[in-house]
């Protein structure tokens, strides 16, 4: 699955000298921004080289404390290796092997960014940290459940029938629709006496002749959504492990949590800085009240 370079960089600002420049403002820059390196760009921003601290380091040495008015342009700075930034993130990935950098370009060879070893190591490393938290959540929620409704009780396995679209879900909700039913007909238009099938046991054999069976789903085969959707229709049973948060707002934040689930196994997009910090919210909560449970 191709993922295009420019993705490790995308909320990164790009910050640029020209060889006009001092390797005191480069200096600065790096200082003030945290980088080990800035790209040298034309007028045109298009890149020329790359100034490292190791070139800083240099001209420290040969110039002493004059070194911060010397032009960039007379420093021995690494020529740059350029790539295009819709190329994919694993071949990227080989050439950082051998520079400390790596520029990425648009068509024009103008300068989009500058991807270092250090920016690899951190998007992959956000990507594990999603995989963990979301997986944090999910057993939290899952343990939660089963320490409410049991872990092989028909309770639960009721639980599991009524939002899986399973045979005996689907049975149940239709004699409830058709029972209501009846009792409507019967209030309505007076038919005191008169229903819709002789008994219930008849209306259970026209509806197993009618619904499709299909394989028996248990928990084991939930997913999150189906984890959630089991504490909201049993919320009153869960109100005393989640007490610190009403019905809705951890309704909200569960389905915030799926949306972000969802963006990560199926690669939708990429998980924002605001998104990445509600899921270590939520991993803390569940967390925090796993302790308070255990205490």
């Amino acid at each position: 699955m191709p993922i295009s370079a420019k993705t490790l960089v995308a909320e990164q600002l790009l910050v640029t000298v020209t060889l006009q420049d001092s390797v005191g403002h480069a200096h600065n820059l790096m200082h003030e921004h945290g980088y080990s390196q800035l790209p040298i760009v034309d007028t045109d921003l298009k890149p020329i080289g790359i100034i490292t601290a190791e070139t800083i380091a240099q001209q420290v040495k040969l110039y002493g404390p004059t070194f911060e008015t010397q032009p960039i342009g007379n420093a021995d700075f690494d020529e740059p290796l350029k790539f295009h930034h819709t190329k994919d993130i694993f071949a990227l990935l080989d050439s950082l092997n051998r520079p400390s950098a790596i520029l990425l370009v648009d068509d024009s060879e103008k300068l989009i960014n500058i991807i270092t070893n250090r920016d690899t190591a951190l998007y992959f490393r956000q990507k594990a940290e999603d995989l963990i938290l979301i997986g944090f959540i999910e057993k939290s929620l899952k343990s939660h459940i089963v320490s409410i409704l049991g872990g092989n009780s028909p309770e639960l396995q009721e639980a599991v029938d009524y939002l899986s679209g399973s045979y005996e879900g689907n049975r149940k909700r239709v004699t409830q629709s058709l029972n209501t039913l009846k009792k409507v007909i019967i209030e309505v238009f007076k038919v005191k006496g008169h229903v819709l099938v002789e008994d219930d046991s008849d209306l259970i054999n026209i509806l197993d002749t009618s619904l499709p069976q299909a394989k028996l789903i248990t928990f084991d085969d939930l997913t999150l959504d189906g984890f959630i959707k089991i504490v909201e229709n049993n919320w009153g049973q869960f109100e005393s492990i989640f007490k610190s948060f009403p019905q809705d707002s951890w309704s909200k934040m569960m389905h915030n949590v799926r949306e972000i689930r969802n963006k990560v196994f199926h690669f939708k997009e990429e998980v924002t800085r605001i998104e990445r910090v509600s899921l270590r919210g939520c991993a803390t909560w569940y967390e925090r009240i796993s302790i308070s449970a255990k205490s």
